[in-house]
């Protein structure tokens, strides 16, 4: 951090799972990790430790890299065959209290190897307990702790019991009670920590006029259990019932078309062939399979004129990442009109080869409704900005900057591309809208479900992120950044510009919050990087484009998100291991003092249920749910 004269250093904590029984190795090997006590190049001892080590595969034969084999040869080391290590992949593994002694060697779950053993992740008590730790046995010093910032607890849309109670009809008559009884809080979804999980907030916001309103669902199922559950979780959540009129479900708030079609074998894994075939590599044949596959979809599916949603009951991500067919029902479900959502199996097979729904196959469900929604840009119409609540007028454009970066894996035609986007949401109607530097030029801002759709055949600059080895000239390399950043900054602008001249009430002249993501952006966006932001104007670049009244509207936010490791853990003042909602300010982290860092701490969603409480530790115990610091 350069504005600290000295560093700080962030924890991290995580439960590796070590494999025990035999697996299939997947294409093109996979990593094990070897551990040793003496350092292999002089033999002198040290403390153990492990490297991460590839084993590659060659046809049905696994091998270890020549150079490390004939390195631990040499030292009077040997690691295990290959072969027989896939078949027991623990070697000489220690056992608890034990003194490692010799080479050892594992293999770490990751998703390719199937189902994932155990939970993933751990428990805040037990991040709480390494930062104790830490500040005890080492000569450092802790930064201060996180101290609430707001009053109360803020939340958006509270859950409160509608006034006349709503009871959705169930498509199967059976399930439907006469006098239903009367709800308990956690059985009400009217109480459910997601704003578009509760059915009087959904209901609503589906049927309102908009510029690409969602009128047709189609369930692309495999089976039925998870046809019947997408089709009821819909209807409750959004007050339907059927009618007369086939596929046509109607309730309080308006209709709905949701049709059913059995997915056929077009979720298969797309048939990739071993080298010795076909003389290509997985990646290689992996754009005419996409191709293939992607003109079958969208001949199957049935064409609509205005834009769908659809929701696909797919298989679990195969070993050979390359076979997956899920980017494929992507575009082709584009192709045919339709934005998706995907949803793994949520049945099991008994012994007696019944399917029968999971107990936990309800929440992935639910998740699949809302994610369509999302995709569809629907927000609750509450007003996102409560004047009295948060101290500022309404009249604020609430805007996001974003880099989608597609690798060749991400990509169907095998390219690299980049893709930059700008969002805008309106917190007084909440209609989300979106752009492109292309959008924008043709079009400016267009809905979202709409922009989405765009995407797909959308792309910044393929070379940005050129796998090749061929050399650029250092001169030419800086020339082609100096104009990707030249033209990034005009796009931002000018959306920023038409956001400032576009009033949301009265006509008064708004406001803009415009929000980045650190880690994702400040490539792209270079003058929101540490040492820019230290200037006395970081936002000169932008003077270029607005007016000094325009600056004066706009508010920057530079947002690090936990999952890429640039938040610290947060240790609540006072609690080690809470998990309350809020938000709170990292104090000390600036020596200056006139910078903060604030962390947004919140509690668990019904989508986390059995989260790991703050007396529990996953250490004791890696069968335990995690819970999310």
């Amino acid at each position: 951090m350069c504005w600290r004269e000295k560093p700080i250093v962030y924890h991290h904590l995580s439960i590796r799972h070590w494999l025990t029984k035999p697996l299939k190795v997947p294409y093109p090997g996979v990593k094990a990790h070897i551990g040793d006590n003496h350092r292999w190049l002089d033999g002198q001892r040290q403390p153990f430790c492990f490297i991460p080590l590839m084993m590659k595969r060659y046809g049905k034969e696994m091998k270890w890299p020549q150079a490390i084999s004939n390195l631990f040869s040499l030292n009077d080391s040997q690691l295990p065959d290959a072969n027989n290590f896939v078949s027991n992949p623990n070697h000489n593994w220690s056992g608890v209290n034990t003194i490692p002694s010799g080479i050892q060697a594992a293999i770490a779950y990751t998703s390719k190897l199937g189902e994932p053993p155990c939970f993933s992740g751990v428990s805040p008590q037990d991040l709480a307990s390494l930062d104790q730790a830490i500040e005890a046995r080492l000569p450092v010093q802790r930064v201060g702790e996180a101290e609430r910032v707001t009053g109360n607890v803020f939340i958006f849309w509270p859950s409160e019991k509608p006034k006349q109670k709503i009871v959705p009809l169930l498509t199967n008559e059976e399930n439907q009670s006469k006098k239903p009884k009367k709800a308990k809080n956690s059985d009400d979804p009217n109480h459910s920590h997601t704003p578009m999980l509760r059915p009087k907030l959904a209901a609503p916001a589906v049927f309102r006029e908009a510029e690409n309103p969602l009128r047709t669902i189609l369930v692309l199922w495999e089976t039925p259990q998870c046809r019947d559950a997408l089709i009821t979780e819909i209807c409750q959540l959004l007050y339907l019932s059927p009618t007369n009129v086939e596929n046509i479900y109607e309730g309080l708030y308006g209709s709905l078309c949701i049709k059913t079609q059995h997915v056929g074998d077009l979720t298969q894994n797309l048939e990739i062939k071993s080298f010795s075939e076909v003389r290509k590599t997985y990646q290689q044949q992996r754009p005419d399979l996409l191709a293939e596959r992607i003109n079958n979809i969208a001949a199957f599916i049935p064409q609509t004129k205005e834009l769908s949603g659809a929701l696909i009951e797919i298989r679990s991500k195969p070993p050979v990442s390359e076979a997956d067919p899920k980017l494929a029902w992507r575009i082709g479900a584009i192709k045919a009109g339709y934005l998706t959502q995907h949803i793994h199996r949520v049945t099991y097979t008994t012994k007696a080869g019944e399917e029968k729904l999971k107990k936990s196959g309800l929440e992935p469900v639910k998740r699949a409704v809302s994610d369509l929604l999302r995709q569809f840009g629907i927000l609750p119409d509450t007003p996102l900005i409560n004047s009295k609540k948060d101290g500022i007028a309404p009249d604020v454009w609430l805007t996001c900057f974003y880099v989608l970066r597609r690798t060749r894996k991400t990509n169907s035609e095998n390219i690299p591309k980049t893709v930059v986007l700008m969002i805008r949401v309106n917190p007084i109607t909440a209609k989300v809208e979106l752009t492109t530097p292309a959008l924008f030029h043709k079009q400016g801002w267009v809905s979202y479900p709409v922009g989405l759709a765009h995407l797909s055949a959308e792309d910044w600059n393929p070379s940005s992120f050129d796998e090749s080895n061929e050399e650029i000239d250092d001169a030419q390399k800086r020339y082609e950044q100096t104009q990707e950043q030249r033209l990034i900054n005009k796009f931002v602008a000018d959306c920023l510009q038409e956001c400032l001249n576009t009033p949301i009430t009265d006509k008064k002249p708004p406001r803009v919050l415009f929000m980045v993501e650190a880690q994702n952006a400040r490539k792209m966006l270079n003058w929101l990087q540490n040492q820019n932001l230290l200037t006395n104007d970081p936002l000169k670049v932008l003077k270029h484009y607005l007016s000094q009244e325009q600056i004066n509207r706009l508010w920057v936010v530079r947002l690090r998100v936990a999952d890429n490791g640039e938040v610290p853990v947060a240790i609540v003042k006072d609690s080690p291991g809470s998990r309350t909602s809020g938000v709170y300010r990292w104090q000390g982290v600036c020596d200056d003092g006139e910078r903060s860092l604030y962390l947004s701490v919140r509690k668990p969603l019904n989508t986390e249920k059995h989260i790991l409480r703050t007396w529990q530790s996953r250490l004791d115990n890696g069968s335990r749910q995690p819970g999310k610091a």
